[in-house]
């Protein structure tokens, strides 16, 4: 079992402060600050199961991402889904519940414009499966929603001064918010991070939703970008 005590406990918020269908003012306000934000079993195991069922679906076929993109050690495998496709309503049913949350939240962040577009799922296998530090690309505006389904891996956040290195214990439930261009008006903002292996040796998966394009530069996203994790 493991053991969060040796992981750090910044900014995360716990199970009883946060839900898909509560604002989320307080979170999004230390991704304000922090850059990131972590909220825990923010998403129920029924939804988990669904969008692990939708994944594994007849016709969905994972792919390898290349070992190394701009530098980026890459040891996953892939699944994209396009918001909107009438064959992933768990999906798009994600993906209108946080946008929903972001428009009942405080529009302090010029959060409400923000609409998911991409849906990715990513799959870690073994001991060496993980993403090396990297940032996610200029393309995606605004939020990066990271959904873990299965599985546990520590996280990292990454400074590029001198500040500390944040590890994170990121569990199956846990929602993790990554700040993204034209989060605040900035034009940039994004933190630096990583992610490591399954921490039970055997499988993790997650859900990153993220909108292409509008707040972030006006470019087509890699295709084989490094996604949050």
């Amino acid at each position: 079992m493991s053991d969060r005590r040796s992981y750090g406990t910044v900014k995360e918020r716990e199970r009883a402060s946060f839900s898909l269908d509560v604002g989320i003012d307080e979170t999004l306000a230390d991704v304000a600050r922090d850059g990131f934000a972590l909220a825990r079993g923010a998403l129920p195991g029924d939804e988990r199961l669904r969008l692990l069922g939708e994944a594994r679906g007849a016709g969905n076929r994972f792919l390898r991402v290349p070992a190394r993109v701009n530098g980026v050690l890459q040891r996953a495998d892939q699944l994209s889904v396009r918001v909107g496709d009438p064959t992933c309503p768990a999906v798009n049913g994600m993906a209108a519940r946080l946008r929903r949350q972001l428009l009942s939240a405080d529009d302090d962040h010029a959060l409400h414009g923000f609409t998911a577009t991409e849906a990715r799922f990513m799959r870690y296998r073994g001991d060496t499966g993980g993403l090396g530090p990297h940032r996610d690309g200029m393309c995606y505006g605004l939020l990066v929603a990271v959904y873990s389904l299965a599985g546990s891996a520590e996280f990292t956040v990454l400074s590029d001064d001198a500040g500390p290195v944040i590890r994170l214990l990121v569990e199956a439930g846990d929602l993790l918010l990554l700040r993204a261009p034209g989060f605040d008006g900035a034009p940039d903002g994004r933190r630096r991070h990583a992610v490591g292996p399954p921490l039970s040796g055997g499988e993790r998966v997650s859900l990153t939703l993220r909108m292409v394009g509008r707040c972030g530069a006006a470019r087509r996203p890699d295709r084989w970008s490094a996604t949050a994790g």
